[in-house]
């Protein structure tokens, strides 16, 4: 299917509609923490090595909760699909 949908409005399910704002959400969260690991790494590469062990563990755990978050959006997204096609086909 190719529909693009352009607003809230353009969607049957609501129950798709809740995950497609769910996903927006995530969307900002991982916008989020990819500036701040962006500026961690920048950090990292000026920092002497006593400061880079600290904040290596940081940007694992943040690395971490990154593949956490991108995950959920991807298996969200789907999850918004497969119900307004399910809303569609009755």
């Amino acid at each position: 299917d190719h529909t693009i949908y352009y607003s809230l409005s353009d969607f049957r399910s609501d129950s798709a509609k809740q995950n497609f704002l769910r996903a927006e959400e995530l969307k900002k969260q991982i916008t989020g923490l990819e500036s701040e690991l962006e500026e961690l790494r920048n950090e990292y590469a000026l920092s002497s090595n006593a400061k880079r062990r600290n904040l290596s563990s940081s940007i694992l755990s943040k690395e971490d909760t990154w593949v956490n978050l991108t995950t959920r959006l991807k298996e969200t997204e789907k999850t918004v699909r497969n119900l307004e096609i399910k809303q569609l086909n009755r």
